[in-house]
């Protein structure tokens, strides 16, 4: 006479626990994606030279502002080559947001911005370059400038 057992299988069983898991995780909602802040430059594609130091989270959005010449920073710059100016990523500063909706800490962001304004300070035509981080700024090495 064969035996029966009472309840499910064993892999009916794990099946059954796995569903059980995937329901759980489910509920939970994965952590929101770390925020990528890009330091960036805007080079001549005559001279060569760095003119422009920004931040953006929006590398693309940022760029076609900039090429549209309606930019209040780099407008009279940019109309005035005769082709667009190459976007170079000097550094990426990642943030980890605290929750869906809040803004990350960007002392971070603009003290790296600081650092790189400060080392194209001689070719650069931002107008705020001390003030972006006055503290940062003074910080950094050559103060006496």
């Amino acid at each position: 006479m064969p035996k029966f057992r009472s309840g499910p299988s064993a892999a009916y069983a794990a099946s059954l626990a796995a569903n059980e898991v995937q329901k759980q995780s489910a509920r939970v909602p994965p952590p929101p994606p770390p925020l990528t802040a890009y330091i960036y430059a805007l080079v001549d594609p005559l001279s060569h030279l760095v003119r422009y130091v920004g931040q953006t989270t929006n590398l693309d959005a940022r760029y076609l502002s900039h090429c549209s010449g309606k930019d209040k920073c780099t407008g009279e710059w940019v109309r005035s080559l005769p082709q667009s100016p190459t976007l170079v990523i000097l550094q990426t500063v990642e943030h980890k947001k605290v929750k869906r909706n809040e803004l990350p800490d960007i002392t971070e962001t603009i003290a790296v911005e600081t650092k790189w304004l400060k080392r194209f300070r001689r070719t650069i035509i931002n107008k705020r370059t001390r003030e972006n981080s006055v503290h940062t700024w003074d910080c950094l090495t050559n103060p006496d400038e």
